[in-house]
């Protein structure tokens, strides 16, 4: 249920019966967007649902749905017919109270309706006139009207500097009806600003080089869209281009008010919207997100990838929400740090979508590729770590020892040595929790959500498996997640990372890690991808992978060193099985440990029918290819306990090894208590426990 304690839910609740439609936005927090992008353009004001001011409504349910949802966000008025209400936004930081000063002096005061303060201003709300009203920018110095398509911030919402939208204490919705614009301003919205202040002012005291070109081409639209005499409008931009520095030529002046003049008013009244206002940036994990002129334009970025050589890349997706133009106008592989692609992209956009201007367009990739290389640069924010008010945290796991909480964990071993037996063993409990107790030694406290990524088997090989341990050892049956994979994670993360969202994985196996990482696996580059890649899902993970032999015989996970130096824990699988046995004994050995001690060796019994699986816990003496794997300090401590003193050659002889490393072993052993040396035998004290003689 809601939180019926939420003021700003109980705000929008409250604005929907009087008839405004309503969406939250993102908030405030710690002085930040909640969006988490540190250099967020719109904070606290961009939306949370993925239409935003389209998803606007007056249904209680729905609000009540996404407060549930989003307890944090602010809320948001859409502006326009679909409310039923025009406001005026007075931006104090920029001279709106000033410009809205000189206007009452000149028409008179505007009439009482309904007032609200924002963190840097006022919104006055006005009836909307039946035929509707559109967005106006910077209509004069710091005043800004919102119609159709656009959307306020409304309060008790938080402004990015502290304070609250609040209403005038003698001016809300509730006590004031809605007044309508004054016809004076309706005037002043149908007429160009050349002479005046603002934007026009600002082009026609000439701008420097660099800026020259879209200036002067986005007034001439200006113009334009105020349908006014061509003449007119070309003495204007000659003028502006004169007072350039240095001075645009005529010729290209003119160029200015051809391409303006292709369009019709309306036309370039889009063009203009989408062109003016600041793109709003959206970034996540999954990429990124930019809309422009109020979602007019929209083009998301995934897949982003730095290169060695400099270049930056990504999936682009460019969507247009214009009346007759096609929503979908490009999808490809984009080079952010190349002049060329943003030159081939601009010409082919403009004709998909010649409502916009090459230049245009061209200005926009322009600008996008400059909030990519931002966003690849600043990376995740800091995060501050105060020592003097924090203990040392000790490893967690989710199945002690094997499975790190939100660390990478591997299993390696040789083909059809059962890790992947193993590994969705492990994953059953994980998916069972505390309702499967200790299954062979093993338990898991609670309940995950598990996503199997498979890029060797099939799903009904999987389910079989799982049903054969549920009827073989007493088990409920639990659902899971099942993905059949064939492309390298690196290329997948994206589909990967909304499964685990729409789904709430908490716990992720990979199967097998040779495939998922792709390519050359004796380099490094897949390796580092694959990790990379695996690091952005934020999750616990347990990857299954297969052994290599390096030049001393011993046994390694296939491919490059950066492999295991990535995993936080590694375990190599031995399996043994005897001829016309429908049982295996499997070992898993510790190799690797960034967090504590090494484990002794496990040893797991597992027992086939063709219904049911039973595993077993399994002495690791009794498994002849993991016993030898066993550290040599416990294992002879098991001989002198059991045989009493023994002599080093004796121990070399029946643990076959030199009786050189016997004796260093034996040395080290009486150094830390354990052992003592006596004549010419050894015999064991009894003061340590066993796990000490586990290697760090």
């Amino acid at each position: 249920m809601p939180d019926k304690t939420n003021e700003v839910l109980k705000a929008a609740l409250g604005y929907a019966k009087k008839g405004f439609a309503v969406f939250p936005v993102h908030s405030i927090k710690d002085g930040a967007c909640t969006c988490g992008n540190k250099k967020c353009s719109s904070p606290g004001k961009h939306p949370l649902t993925k239409n935003g001011v389209r998803d606007a409504t007056k249904v209680a349910e729905t609000i009540e749905a996404w407060f549930q949802k989003w307890p944090f966000a602010n809320l948001a008025i859409a502006t326009g017919k679909v409310s039923g209400v025009i406001v005026l936004d007075v931006d104090l930081t920029h001279g709106g109270d000033v410009s809205l000063e000189i206007l009452e002096s000149e028409h008179g005061p505007l009439p009482e309706t309904p007032l609200a303060y924002t963190g840097r201003g006022r919104h006055y709300y006005f009836k909307c006139p039946p035929e509707g009203l559109g967005n106006k920018v910077n209509l004069k110095p710091g005043l800004d009207i919102r119609g159709d398509g656009g959307y306020v911030v409304a309060a008790p919402s938080m402004h990015i500097v502290g304070r609250k939208y609040v209403w005038n204490a003698e001016a809300d919705p509730g006590s004031v009806k809605l007044a309508s614009m004054p016809p004076w301003f309706y005037a002043i919205l149908q007429i160009p600003d050349p002479n005046g202040t603002g934007q026009a002012a600002t082009v026609l005291n000439g701008v420097d080089d660099g800026k020259r070109d879209d200036s002067l081409f986005r007034y001439a639209c200006r113009l334009r869209q105020k349908n006014i005499n061509r003449d007119e409008a070309t003495l204007l931009v000659l003028k502006a281009a004169t007072n350039c520095r240095p001075p645009l030529p005529e010729k290209e002046a003119r160029c200015k008010i051809e391409q303006a003049w292709k369009y019709s008013p309306s036309m370039a009244a889009t063009m203009l919207q989408v062109a003016s206002n600041r793109p709003v940036v959206t970034g996540s994990e999954n990429g990124l997100h930019v809309e422009w002129g109020d979602k007019l334009i929209t083009a998301d970025i995934t897949k982003l990838k730095t290169h060695t050589d400099g270049r930056i890349t990504g999936i682009l997706r460019v969507r247009s929400f214009m009346p007759g133009v096609p929503e979908n106008l490009h999808t490809a592989t984009f080079n952010f740090m190349a002049t060329a692609s943003r030159s081939r992209w601009a010409t082919m956009l403009a004709e998909r979508a010649s409502v916009i201007d090459k230049l245009i367009w061209l200005t926009m990739l322009e600008d996008l590729c400059l909030i990519v290389t931002d966003f690849i640069r600043e990376g995740e924010p800091p995060v501050i770590i105060n020592v003097a008010e924090e203990e040392p945290a000790p490893a967690e796991f989710l199945i002690e020892p094997i499975l790190l909480k939100d660390d990478p964990v591997v299993l390696f071993g040789e083909m059809a040595s059962g890790k992947s037996y193993i590994a969705q063993v492990l994953a059953y409990i994980l998916a069972l929790g505390s309702s499967a107790g200790d299954i062979s030694g093993l338990r898991a406290s609670k309940k995950h959500r598990i996503l199997y990524l498979d890029w060797e088997a099939e799903a009904r090989n999987i389910s079989s498996r799982f049903c054969c341990l549920a009827n073989g050892m007493g088990l409920p049956r639990e659902k899971f997640a099942y993905r059949r994979c064939s492309h390298r994670l690196t290329d997948d993360v994206d589909k990967v990372r909304e499964i685990i969202a729409t789904h709430e994985i908490d716990f992720v196996v990979i199967d097998s890690l040779g495939l998922a990482a792709g390519g050359d696996l004796n380099i490094t580059q897949p390796a580092m991808d694959f990790f990379a890649a695996l690091r952005t899902l934020k999750i616990s993970s347990l990857i299954v992978a297969h052994t290599a032999k390096n030049n001393n015989g011993h046994a390694t996970i296939y491919g490059n060193a950066f492999f295991g130096n990535q995993a936080r824990s590694i375990w190599e699988v031995r399996r043994y099985q005897e001829q016309n046995e429908s049982e295996i004994a499997i070992g898993l050995i510790h190799r690797k440990m960034n967090y504590g001690k090494l484990e002794r060796p496990m040893g797991f019994r597992l027992v086939f029918d063709p219904l049911s699986t039973i595993v077993y816990r399994e002495d690791v003496r009794n498994i002849p290819n993991v016993e030898a794997a066993r550290s040599l300090p416990i294992r002879i401590k098991e001989i002198l306990g059991r045989d009493g003193p023994t002599t080093s050659q004796q121990l070399a002889d029946g643990l076959s090894a030199s009786k050189e490393t016997i004796e260093r072993t034996l040395r080290r052993m009486r150094d830390r208590g354990i052992a003592q040396h006596v004549g010419t035998s050894w015999m064991l004290l009894a003061t340590k426990e066993e796990e000490e003689l586990v290697p760090f």
